[in-house]
């Protein structure tokens, strides 16, 4: 099974449901709850702004195109959900319908998922006045699109109309938007609605850079605008002045590709960042790719993480805020398939239906001083598991998080060393909000420790709550410790891996629930 676009405007107005899928997209994983945002580095503290992933890749529907498996392990995946909120799956067909397993990576991480709406050049003028001038097609096209949005469980639609329109059209064109907008909003209270920076009130083809007296008839009648890449810091400043209280509905658009580009793209996107965050506003980053397409998947995963590293002190993160969760960092990729331990299915294989909850990589990057990977030779579930190497104490922050602990909670690990590990423990920040304000804690959760007092020690006297394990077991050469942590006041707020070696640790699931006795 696969899904694909719609190519015309036939298509559309015939649609008619999902055929055999139907059952299977019924069972794909709803928004998940968020945490709210979080800056790890000082220069986005106390900010607001949104960001958003435009995906673009040889216009689409490659390897991701299928519900299940495919055996190309090398196809292209996304891991650095935590530092976005609304991911658009993007391509030049008609009606771009996201992916199964983009629906699925998304929104386990929180995050939205937009499908894209395009016309292009003469054709798309053709399209637009067949629809603008027969209501009752105009009537069809936007119950269909609604449907389908909710049919394939995505939250919306990214409206790229690049073709003139009949000025005499506008208003129907501003309705037409518009109504979309009501109308995904009444079937899902977490929808969004974005119009491109291209169309002016016109019915001008003129890319405006700029949120001004041109588009923001467009920008009203929907959630958000996508502004165009050709800007420069003036054009930011006007956009500002006219959005006013609407500042993090302004997505600046930022094209990797670097085409007429502010700084040029590539790996000087951080300083196009930069600037956008210094007037507060949302980011747009278009074809976030390039780090697979341009330079390859045989270092994707270096090339990935420094792009993504550069971009840090100018994101916002997130993580679960509910229970259970359960992750052992699976990128939706692997050489064999495991299940607790033990290969399951061997051969290479590929599909996003299987990623799992993804650590914040930039931060698992800085705080192991580049010495965490991902490795395909082990694995608890999944194709693959966190492999850590240390040396003196460390601490690796995985997760930010903001779960309540209302009940008894039973903590699972499943982990694995290879050389002389010493300690190895996991901790969650303990938050407790009071009128005096936020006192933060430690839970420790120590999970090897060797007689001779090392460093970890250290860890242990300065926790507010150390606790042993309630159950040991070993699983297919995996260790398993389980710890039940009683009710507490506040909230669990951040998640680390601590250990100390030399040696490597291989971290395989985490499993947090509440513990009904």
């Amino acid at each position: 099974m696969e899904i694909l676009p719609l190519s015309s405007l036939d298509a559309l107005l015939s649609w008619n449901g999902p055929g055999n899928l139907k059952n299977f997209l019924k069972g794909l994983p709803p928004l998940h709850p968020r945490s709210p945002p979080t800056s790890l580095l000082d220069q986005c503290s106390g900010k607001k702004f949104k960001t958003l992933v435009c995906h673009d890749m040889c216009n689409g529907y490659k390897d991701d195109k299928y519900c299940f498996r495919t055996s190309n392990s090398h196809a292209y995946k996304f891991c650095h959900w935590n530092a976005i909120d609304t991911f658009v799956y993007f391509s030049h067909h008609f009606v771009t319908i996201p992916p199964c397993g983009w629906v699925s990576a998304g929104h386990i991480h929180g995050v939205k998922v937009l499908g894209t709406l395009i016309t292009e050049w003469d054709e798309g003028e053709t399209i637009w006045d067949t629809i603008l001038n027969d209501p009752a097609i105009c009537e069809l096209a936007l119950n269909n699109l609604v449907e389908i949005a909710q049919t394939y469980r995505f939250e919306g639609w990214l409206l790229n109309i690049e073709n003139k329109i009949n000025p005499e059209k506008i208003k129907d064109l501003l309705y037409f938007a518009s109504e979309l907008t009501q109308r995904m909003r009444i079937k899902n209270s977490d929808s969004e609605v974005i119009w491109y920076d291209s169309v002016t009130i016109k019915g001008e083809l003129k890319w405006q850079n700029e949120l001004n007296e041109n588009n923001i008839a467009f920008f009203n009648s929907c959630n958000s605008i996508f502004l165009n890449y050709t800007w420069n810091e003036d054009h930011l400043k006007r956009s500002v002045q006219v959005a006013q209280s609407r500042l993090t509905d302004v997505y600046v658009g930022v094209d990797m590709y670097g085409r007429n580009f502010y700084k040029g793209g590539g790996f000087n996107t951080n300083k196009a960042f930069e600037v956008i965050r210094k007037y507060n506003l949302s980011a747009a980053l278009f074809a976030q790719g390039w780090t697979y397409e341009v330079l390859g998947a045989q270092n994707f995963f270096s090339n990935e993480n420094i792009m993504w590293n550069s971009l840090e002190p100018f994101m916002q993160y997130h993580g679960p805020s509910s229970l259970p969760l359960t992750t052992s960092f699976c990128q939706g990729f692997g050489h064999n398939m495991f299940r607790n331990g033990k290969v399951l299915n061997d051969g290479k294989w590929f599909n996003l239906m299987k990623q799992q909850i993804q650590p914040i990589w930039e931060e698992v990057f800085r705080s192991s001083s580049n010495r965490t990977s991902i490795t395909t030779n082990e694995a608890y579930n999944g194709g693959s598991c966190l492999s850590v190497w240390v040396d003196e104490l460390t601490k690796i922050k995985l997760l930010v998080c903001q779960i309540s602990i209302t009940n008894i909670t039973e903590f699972t690990f499943a982990y694995q060393c290879r050389g002389t590990i010493k300690y190895v423990a996991f901790t969650f920040s303990h938050k407790v909000t009071s009128e005096c304000g936020d006192d933060e804690r430690e839970v420790i959760m120590v999970a090897e420790k060797t007689e001779e007092k090392g460093e970890g020690a250290q860890v242990d006297d300065l926790a507010s709550t150390i606790l042993s394990p309630n159950s040991k077991d070993e699983k297919n050469s995996w260790s398993i410790r389980t710890f039940l942590l009683p009710v507490i006041s506040g909230c669990l707020c951040d998640f680390k891996l601590v250990a100390q070696g030399p040696g490597v640790v291989f971290f395989g699931e985490v499993s947090i629930r509440h513990f009904f006795p």
